[in-house]
């Protein structure tokens, strides 16, 4: 237990100081959203949030987990993340249709 308390710490240390992150994908909020890179994630109904806002959060969160991934040196086994700003993708690998998961709401249309 000693031992894995000691990984996490020394992991959590590597990412303190992975300060281009910090300016890259500023994580903050805006009243009851949380934000990335100033991009509001989420909706309600009482504020009119944009479809296209909430993709390119979506898109920067899929981005940061590309890029924590290769700082971490971890390999996705079941799936690759296609990075495409606010219409990133999934495709799990091993698929012969090589089928494609958005990581977005509709059709890249301007939708409320």
């Amino acid at each position: 237990m000693r031992n894995h308390r000691a990984e996490l710490e020394k992991l959590y240390q590597r990412l303190e100081e992975t300060t281009f992150m910090n300016e890259v994908f500023e994580i903050n909020s805006a009243g009851e959203f949380g934000t990335i890179s100033g991009f509001r994630l989420g909706k309600n109904t009482t504020i009119d949030i944009k479809w296209d806002e909430v993709n390119c959060a979506l898109g920067q969160m899929a981005y940061l987990l590309v890029v924590l991934a290769h700082r971490l040196q971890y390999k996705f086994d079941k799936y690759t993340i296609n990075l495409k700003g606010g219409f990133s993708t999934l495709n799990f690998k091993g698929d012969k249709n090589n089928q494609e998961f958005p990581i977005y709401y509709g059709n890249g249309a301007s939708e409320s």
